[in-house]
């Protein structure tokens, strides 16, 4: 079989159709990395960048996994192309290219709706930036858990809003060796995009606001078990607010509610409840806490599946 270099999401990506969430567009996918000495993409105003290739047990998960982080602004509106070019060892070439279309910038308007079932792909609503994501007919799933399979959603000029979600955990997944709990569900809220950094694609991924999650308390050892809880986002990984140990049922639906208010003077205000979809009156949290000094003051909605086979239901955000 010939090499080739494969799309996760096609040749032709659209961007920006329902606003810029960060400032990256990413296009994923995968080479075929036997003997491959270089990948690089060529940006439409002629420079050239290095790609670095999976796996890396964070952010490319496979051998030959690619994910090319480009910034909105080196990209004109409209469409013109990217292209990628591998070269091995032998001597050989692969070249191909992706057709990107820039929306011209507008913010996306409040409120925001996904619903998944009149859609014909994940990018249709949000912006893929980690993973290969199928949609079922109960919503987006990541179809290979690991770390940080990511969704982008809504326009990093949004400021005080709060986001109805969804979620149906399935199971979890780790890496090899591990011994205690590892991965979960999480909501960030004032999202803008990875920060640059030595790393490509980046890894710095802070500051932002802060993050609902369900997931096992990292800030303890040893990790002993899963919560719910809100995180800090801006300075260091930890819990802000949270539950006592408490376990979600596989395979039940839950909706999480999480919401964001500026206050004069002060960081932003969150408060985070969830549910069973078929016991809405059944709060398993109403927690409340303010960002540390740094958040960011606006920015969209980061949905983050961390070693966990999840499916994200239809999503409703409004204005606050």
């Amino acid at each position: 079989m010939s090499r080739q270099i494969e799309f996760w999401y096609g040749r032709s990506q659209s961007f920006g159709a329902r606003g810029r969430p960060q400032r990256w567009i990413n296009i994923l996918g995968t080479v075929d990395p036997d003997g491959l000495r270089e990948l690089t993409c060529r940006l439409p105003g002629g420079s050239t960048r290095a790609l670095s290739v999976g796996p890396d047990n964070l952010r490319l998960r496979a051998p030959g996994d690619f994910n090319a982080e480009i910034l909105y602004d080196e990209i004109p509106e409209g469409q013109s192309v990217v292209e990628f070019r591998a070269e091995y060892g032998d001597g050989s070439v692969i070249e191909d290219r992706v057709t990107v279309d820039i929306v011209s910038r507008s913010e996306a308007p409040l409120p925001y709706e996904v619903a998944w079932g009149e859609l014909g792909s994940v990018s249709d609503a949000v912006q893929i930036v980690d993973g290969k994501w199928d949609l079922t007919s109960a919503g987006a799933r990541p179809r290979h858990p690991h770390y940080d399979r990511l969704l982008a959603l809504g326009d990093l000029e949004w400021t005080d809003y709060e986001a109805e979600v969804p979620v149906t955990i399935h199971g979890f997944s780790s890496l090899p060796g591990d011994r205690a709990p590892r991965g979960g569900f999480g909501v960030l809220f004032r999202w803008s995009g990875h920060v640059p950094d030595e790393h490509q694609p980046s890894r710095e991924w802070r500051p932002n606001g802060a993050i609902a999650w369900y997931r096992a308390r990292w800030d303890e050892t040893p990790r002993t078990g899963r919560n719910l809880n809100i995180s800090d986002a801006v300075l260091k990984d930890e819990s802000l607010v949270k539950t006592d140990p408490l376990e979600l049922e596989l395979e039940r639906h839950y909706v999480f509610r999480f919401s964001v208010r500026s206050r004069p003077g002060g960081t932003g205000e969150y408060r985070f409840r969830a549910w069973p979809a078929d016991d809405p009156g059944h709060h398993l949290c109403d927690l409340m806490t303010h960002a540390r000094e740094g958040e960011a003051p606006k920015g969209s909605i980061l949905l983050i599946a961390l070693w966990v086979d999840v499916t994200i239901g239809n999503i409703r955000v409004i204005r606050l």
